[in-house]
C-alpha cells in the first residue's frame, strides 16, 4: 500500500508524540534516580552506609561510580530537558548535613528555605505536619512540606497556617 504525503506526515506526527511521552517518562525517572544516587553518596559520606564486597570495604569505589553516573545522567537530562520543563513538583535538596542524613525518610514533615538555584536547604525535620507548618509560618523565607518518595527531595504539600487563612 502506498501512502500519500499527508498520511506519511500524520504517521510521523503520531510517532513523535509517542517518542516525546516516552522521553518525558525517562527524564522524570532519571531525575528520581539521580536523587536516589545522591542520597547514597551522602549516606556513605556521613558514615551511615558502607558498601562491602567479600568483606572488603568498597564504599569509595561505589561513591566514585555513583558520582560519575550522576554527572552523566545530569548531562543527559540537561540535553533533553534544558529548560527543566519535564520535572515533577518536588524540590531537590541542595545540602543535607551529615547528622540529618539518617533522619530523612519518605513522608517526614520538614521545613526548609530555597537557595538561588531553587534547591531546598537549611532543613529542619519534624514529627508532625502542624509543627513544620507552624515553624515555617513563624520564620521569614521558610516553607513546609514532606520528604519525597525517593527520600532526597521535598513535596511542598503542607499549607502554612497564614496561607490557609
Amino acid at each position: 500500500m502506498v501512502l500519500t504525503n499527508a498520511q506519511r506526515q500524520a504517521q510521523h506526527r503520531e510517532r513523535q508524540k509517542e517518542r516525546s511521552s516516552i522521553m518525558e517518562s525517562l527524564v522524570l525517572r532519571t531525575r528520581k534516580d539521580i536523587r536516589e544516587w545522591k542520597r547514597s553518596v551522602a549516606l556513605v559520606a556521613s558514615g551511615l552506609m558502607a558498601i562491602r564486597t567479600n568483606n572488603v570495604d568498597c564504599s569509595s569505589e561505589h561513591t566514585a561510580m555513583l558520582k560519575r553516573m550522576i554527572d552523566e545522567n545530569l548531562a543527559l537530562v540537561d540535553h533533553y530537558d534544558p529548560d527543566g520543563l519535564i520535572a515533577d513538583e518536588d524540590i531537590e535538596f541542595g545540602d543535607v548535613p551529615p547528622d540529618l542524613a539518617s533522619s530523612v525518610w519518605k513522608g517526614r514533615p520538614v521545613s526548609y528555605a530555597v537557595d538561588p538555584e531553587g534547591r531546598a536547604h537549611q532543613l529542619r525535620l519534624f514529627e508532625s505536619d502542624s509543627a513544620a507548618a507552624t515553624e515555617a509560618a513563624m520564620t521569614a523565607g521558610r516553607l513546609a512540606g514532606r520528604v519525597g518518595d525517593e527520600s532526597w527531595s521535598i513535596k511542598p504539600a503542607i499549607m502554612t497556617p497564614s496561607a490557609a487563612e
